[in-house]
């Protein structure tokens, strides 16, 4: 498995999604409507 590979599954969701907090950067499972170190709502889902 390649370095690239590696980190892409650490970071996203099986369906190859990554979300994450728009105002601290937090990485966040999809569910997740609130940052858990934050509290903002304002979430970002990125797909892979």
């Amino acid at each position: 498995m390649g370095m690239l590979t590696a980190v892409r599954k650490r970071l996203t969701d099986q369906d190859g999604t990554l979300a994450e907090c728009r105002h601290c950067g937090t990485n966040l499972t999809k569910t997740e409507t609130e940052c858990t170190v934050c509290g903002s709502r304002e979430i970002a889902e990125y797909d892979f």
